[in-house]
């Protein structure tokens, strides 16, 4: 039997979510995400907190993309655990540039994405996430990069018949490059010598004047992920949820999935392709299903989409009421409508959300 843990962390506007398996023992760690815009001291604390012991290993670092209240707690998370494996959306080399300026990162950051490799240590292992339904591997390529909807098993004994799965689904997260492309060679620049960063740093205004061009089309796509048991089980075996005390949740006779969650990043859910396509890649084709949910984007009206919820359901948002005026009153309807449980999760270390249960 393995016993499990799974937090949302109180980083307020950000995202910092941690699932632990422990049995005999050992245990699997797994991150999502990093990150607050409340500061790197801030998000320091919290990693110390869920990590007191330093060198504490993590097993897998999944990053859904490259905000910076998703990702500065990563500089200080290497420094203080051993990092085994990162899995990161694809980007192309001859983007990743564009993407360092098109994020707004600090030079600090540009490193994350333009040679990750290095940027994590040769003792960690990346995995990129190709597109949906693309194969994005170039020719010879040293890099490690995956289908999208390719699952990955964990297990801590052969003897555990179980085994708990992650699914991470890359709908098309450079799906605005074209649009880019197209306004800055309207602009006189040679696209294909963006990658140079001389070239870049030269061209930096007009660059820069590109992407606010088409900023609402950024940010529509996020790395999701499915956490999981494939296998259902029965009730008794499954989960106890606990906010600070006991939470009495609805149940129903698919109880396997009561310890099942999908993790939405930033993705734009507005965008109906995006979801159908999640259901049916993912959902659909390994006949999962799921109790948890991240709310997209801190509650934005923008990304949220009400085929998401059902009734029971419990959806968790990490927001900031005071500064960012989040979750948007209409998705707090949206959810109230379905017969879901709310659960929002802020800076207030009262606020941090965990499911507990054994598999």
């Amino acid at each position: 039997m393995v016993n499990f843990t799974r937090k949302f962390h109180p980083v307020g506007f950000g995202a910092f979510y941690t699932e632990c398996h422990e049995s005999g023992g050992r245990e699997i760690n797994v991150v999502y995400d990093c990150g607050t815009l409340k500061g790197e001291t801030f998000i320091e604390g919290c990693i110390r907190k869920q990590f007191p012991k330093e060198k504490t290993v993590i097993d897998i670092l999944f990053i859904s993309h490259f905000h910076k209240d998703h990702i500065n707690g990563v500089p200080f998370l290497i420094k203080h655990c051993i990092i085994k494996k990162v899995v990161i959306p694809f980007i192309p080399k001859a983007d990743r540039a564009l993407f360092v300026v098109g994020e707004g990162l600090d030079r600090s950051y540009e490193g994350l994405v333009l040679d990750t490799e290095a940027y994590f240590g040769e003792e960690t292992e990346i995995i990129r996430i190709s597109r949906n339904g693309e194969n994005d591997i170039p020719v010879n390529s040293a890099e490690i990069i995956q289908p999208s909807g390719n699952p990955i098993e964990i297990s801590l004994s052969l003897s555990i018949s179980l085994k708990w799965t992650y699914v991470p689904f890359n709908y098309n997260y450079t799906k605005y490059v074209p649009k880019l492309k197209k306004k800055l060679e309207e602009r006189g620049l040679d696209y294909d010598k963006l990658s140079d960063k001389k070239y870049l740093y030269k061209n930096i205004n007009e660059v820069k004047r590109a992407f606010k061009e088409i900023e609402k089309d950024q940010n529509k796509t996020s790395l999701i992920l499915f956490s999981g048991l494939i296998k259902k089980i029965p009730f008794d075996d499954c989960i106890a949820l606990v906010k600070n005390a006991l939470i009495e949740v609805l149940i129903d006779s698919d109880a396997g999935s009561l310890l099942n969650c999908v993790y939405f990043g930033d993705a734009s859910l507005k965008d109906d392709e995006i979801v159908n396509a999640f259901k049916h890649e993912i959902l659909e084709k390994f006949n999962l299903s799921y109790r948890t949910l991240q709310i997209p984007h801190h509650g934005s009206m923008y990304n949220f989409n009400s085929k998401i919820v059902e009734s029971s359901y419990i959806s968790v948002v990490s927001c900031d009421f005071k500064s960012y005026n989040l979750p948007d009153a209409s998705v707090t309807k949206e959810i109230a409508k379905a017969g879901s449980v709310l659960v929002a999760v802020t800076d207030n270390p009262n606020t941090e959300f965990r499911e507990c249960g054994k598999y």
